[in-house]
């Protein structure tokens, strides 16, 4: 099987393709205590049986690390896509040229090595197999501190997916069509991958994670009618360069999305009522702000 470093103030200068918000969406979220499932007493018996199952307890826990640069990533015969922001997660889909199938990666960076083994359990919590997934290690796939392999069915290099941490990164390489030949190379992939993370600083114990910070967050104007466009201006704090993706939310009773334009981001108003606008923004290498928030009152136009 082939294997293959302060801040500075950031006036964001909004250059890249719009992206759309809708006023609802659809998360998806890692951590269970962001979705209810913390209260829920079966799916902690579940993890606890998953757990046991791993032996989490004797997983290693390795050095601490900044992150993982995934927009960057560039992998010979695949053309990747942008960052998406899964709310704990990062994805980047990469699209196979010539022939090759695609695959995602998926990529979380925690503030600690307890936090990317939680990720880790998880997903590993996620399978529909009782059998536990084969280690990597065991099928000479050397990537990460701890890490697990799914096969697809179709022989012992048939894969489907390899999930591994590396100090306080998580990450899950996927195959988007398991089992078509040929597959791309997730253990070369995955190997390239856990390479980039190591090439990263290493963070002495009691150092702070380098991560965004949101030092300015406000729109044009708190209260317009429906249909007007606001301005928005977001200002940051950044000690590893430039973000890697944006993530709004439209809450409250008021109607509307936000829009990335040349100039800077946009509100678009579509109905009444008291839009609470969140955004959150995660680093070029993974790490995520803090959320900020603002309110602005929609009138019936």
């Amino acid at each position: 099987m082939k294997m293959k470093n302060l801040a500075r103030v950031l006036s964001v200068s909004l250059t890249l393709a719009a992206v759309l918000v809708p006023a609802a969406r659809t998360q998806t979220v890692l951590n269970p205590a962001e979705d209810g499932r913390a209260a829920d007493a079966g799916y902690q018996r579940h993890l606890a049986e998953v757990a046991r199952k791993y032996g989490a307890e004797g997983w290693l826990a390795g050095d601490r690390v900044a992150g993982l640069p995934l927009a960057e990533l560039t992998f010979p015969g695949f053309e990747g896509e942008s960052v998406y922001d899964l709310q704990s997660c990062l994805e980047r889909r990469f699209e196979g040229i010539e022939g090759l199938p695609s695959f995602h990666v998926e990529a979380e960076v925690g503030a600690s090595a307890k936090r990317s083994h939680a990720v880790l359990l998880e997903w590993l919590a996620g399978l529909s197999s009782l059998a536990a997934a084969p280690a990597a290690g065991d099928l000479g796939i050397a990537v990460g501190d701890q890490g697990y392999v799914g096969l697809s069915g179709g022989g012992p290099e048939a894969i489907s997916w390899i999930a591994f941490v590396r100090g306080n990164v998580a990450v899950r390489v996927t195959a988007a069509e398991p089992g078509r030949t040929p597959q791309p190379d997730l253990p070369a992939i995955a190997a390239e991958i856990d390479r980039r993370i190591r090439a990263q600083e290493t963070l002495a114990p009691d150092a702070v994670l380098p991560r965004p910070v949101i030092a300015r967050f406000q729109a044009a104007a708190s209260r317009c009618a429906a249909g007007e466009v606001l301005p928005l201006e977001l200002q940051l704090l950044d000690a590893a360069g430039a973000p890697a993706s944006y993530d709004w939310v439209v809450g409250g009773t008021g109607q509307g999305y936000v829009e990335r334009r040349d100039d800077g981001f946009r509100l678009f108003t579509t109905g009444p009522g008291r839009i609470r606008l969140t955004v959150s923004v995660t680093g070029r290498l993974g790490a995520r702000s803090d959320a900020s928030s603002l309110e602005i009152e929609v009138e019936d136009d």
